[in-house]
């Protein structure tokens, strides 16, 4: 057993690393700048009067060292052979590394792709600073060549813009811009083909310093409002484990007893009842269930004996504050979302019980405890029971990890701060950094969970051995 525990949590590595690459390619996929947002909640923006476009520029640069984003993506990089090294692009701003990209992919020299970049940076800068004063045939001509010019890929259609703008405004004072600009773009060159190459760039990599501050315990900030992740996490992931501890426990204490009532009872009158009412149950959306009880138990609008439960409010707690604290407040607000929650695991667990305990019963140790005169009720109990425990167990084992995340409609009906919520609004706002340690987390539970499935299988089951792995 010692055995099978050390090689599933060796498999924790290599399952965690899995995850977290796909998680940062996820990351560095997702549309929008990482680098732009940081500054923006420090008030810096493109936007602000008061900031150049030159101090905008410095302050991205310093902004992407900081987060790391200037360094290659991963320890290798495979590019084709024409491609410069990256370490040619040290001095080159990352917000013009994408225009400049798209150059070089079509053989352009690096140092003719950068001089054309600068030569549109250049003219948009020239057209900020006098658009006020230009003539509104001039603004809306150049505008319209700004636009082009956001696609520098297409170099023939704004060397034909760029000698229309010349031609037309020949005696406008900002000729010689667009005559210099002319002089900087880019003959076409020719098609060749290109091998991939590697390179590699070792632990100076935006992965590596990603999952190392992971493995640190530093989760980075929210980009929403610059927030620790791990606080924001930390908070949700406490009021998610209290709705599962509850719904856990209380699924338990009411499917246990039924089931083996049920067993009991098997193809009687009780058994059609219990599995008839679990089977209803059961197929009634958890969100349709939830909005019924919300409207006829917690308030006295169809009847004053109807008005059981509060209504749904805002929930609220300190960062140190305890799950049990948590509970000990607002147990009387948590019984109607762990009802909805348990009533659909109740039904299922019943029936699945149920049928393990009748499998059991027939079982030849069953009949000989009944032979020796053991009492029905007691043999269940004590020896079937916990023998045909091991369909439960998986279930349990498995909904706990899927529940972190799972709960998010319950938490969304009773406005609970829980981790499903927090993923949901996290993914609308495009807070990845949130969403991605929780991904994380969520990994990381469910393969420990897994573990422990295994642990307990082979307690209550001493026949269970998994030392011929």
């Amino acid at each position: 057993m010692l055995r099978h525990i050390v090689i599933r949590l060796l498999m924790i590595i290599p399952t965690l690393i899995i995850v977290s690459i796909i998680a940062f390619v996820l990351s560095v996929s997702t549309p929008g700048d990482s680098v732009e947002k940081s500054l923006a909640l420090e008030g810096v923006t493109l936007d602000d009067d008061r900031i150049s476009q030159d101090n905008y520029e410095k302050e991205y640069a310093k902004k992407a060292i900081e987060l790391n984003k200037d360094k290659p993506l991963f320890y290798i990089s495979v590019r084709p052979s024409h491609y410069p090294k990256y370490n040619d692009w040290k001095n080159i701003s990352i917000r013009k590394k994408v225009e400049i990209e798209k150059l070089v992919k079509h053989n352009i020299p690096l140092t003719e792709a950068h001089k054309y970049i600068n030569a549109i940076s250049q003219l948009e800068y020239i057209y900020f600073d006098n658009r006020d004063s230009l003539d509104s045939a001039l603004k809306s001509d150049w505008k319209q060549s700004l636009s082009l010019l956001s696609k520098p890929d297409q170099l023939v259609p704004i060397r034909k813009r760029m000698l229309y703008m010349a031609n037309t405004y020949q005696d406008s004072p900002h000729i010689d811009d667009f005559t210099d600009l002319m002089t900087s773009i880019p003959l076409d060159p020719e098609r060749v083909w290109h091998f991939p190459k590697l390179e590699w760039h070792g632990s100076n990599n935006q992965y590596h310093y990603w999952i190392s501050s992971f493995l640190k315990g530093n989760y980075g900030n929210s980009i929403l409002d610059s927030k620790p992740v791990f606080t924001k996490v930390w908070s949700a992931i406490k009021w998610t484990c209290l709705l599962i501890l509850m719904s856990l426990v209380f699924s338990l204490m009411v499917s246990i007893p039924l089931a083996m009532l049920s067993a009991y009872k098997a193809n009687g009158k009780l058994d059609s009842w219990i599995s008839w009412i679990s089977l209803s149950i059961y197929s009634v959306p958890i969100f349709w269930m939830a909005t019924l009880l919300i409207v006829y138990f917690t308030t006295d609008t169809y009847s004053k004996w109807l008005d059981i439960f509060p209504s749904p409010a805002s929930f609220y707690s300190e960062n140190n504050t305890g799950i049990f604290a948590l509970m000990a407040k607002y147990f009387n607000r948590l019984i109607l979302p762990v009802i909805c929650i348990s009533l659909k695991d109740i039904a299922y667990l019943v029936r699945v019980i149920r049928a393990d305990l009748i499998k059991e019963s027939a079982k030849e140790y069953a009949t000989t405890l009944r032979a020796k005169g053991v009492n029905r009720w007691t043999t269940m109990w004590k020896h079937i029971l916990p023998n045909s425990m091991i369909s439960t167990i998986t279930i349990i084992i498995s909904n706990i990890p899927l529940a972190l995340a799972g709960t998010l409609i319950i938490e969304v009906i009773f406005n609970i701060p829980g981790m499903g919520r927090l993923t949901f609004n996290s993914i609308l706002q495009s807070d990845w950094n949130v969403v991605y340690a929780m991904l994380l987390l969520i990994s990381f539970v469910t393969v420990i969970f897994y573990l422990l499935g295994d642990i307990v299988y082979a307690f209550l089951n001493p026949r269970i051995s998994f030392e011929n792995e």
